[in-house]
């Protein structure tokens, strides 16, 4: 019986940037379980330090994305952020207030197949 083919760290941490840090995509791409990836990741230092890397780097993409919406106007985007991240800037208001009643009293949001 054949032993099973060892991964190189190199292999392992180009499928975790091209997977954008998902685990189970890069496992796919490896061509070996999830739980195969997750023992690299606490047994290699180096894979450890490039999945933070990528996570970092897809959380900066996703914020780039929510300000190009804020700056667009959208409104719902800047209601989230305030929100989220300057409560005292209104956000907490924008959050907690009553929503209008929709056209069939929902709330603002019709029934799914309504």
């Amino acid at each position: 019986m054949a032993g099973k083919q060892r991964l190189s760290v190199k292999h392992v941490i180009a499928a975790l940037q091209r997977s954008a840090g998902l685990q189970t995509e890069a496992a796919k791409m490896l061509g070996c379980h999830r739980s195969t990836v997750a023992r690299y990741l606490q047994r290699y230092p180096k894979i450890r330090e490039a999945l933070d890397d990528t996570n970092e780097r897809m959380g900066d993409i996703g914020e780039s994305q929510v300000f190009k919406a804020i700056q667009q106007g959208d409104l719902p985007t800047v209601r989230w952020y305030l929100a989220r991240k300057h409560p005292g800037r209104g956000g907490r208001a924008l959050r907690d207030r009553p929503r209008r009643p929709g056209p069939r009293g929902h709330g603002g949001r019709m029934a799914h197949g309504a």
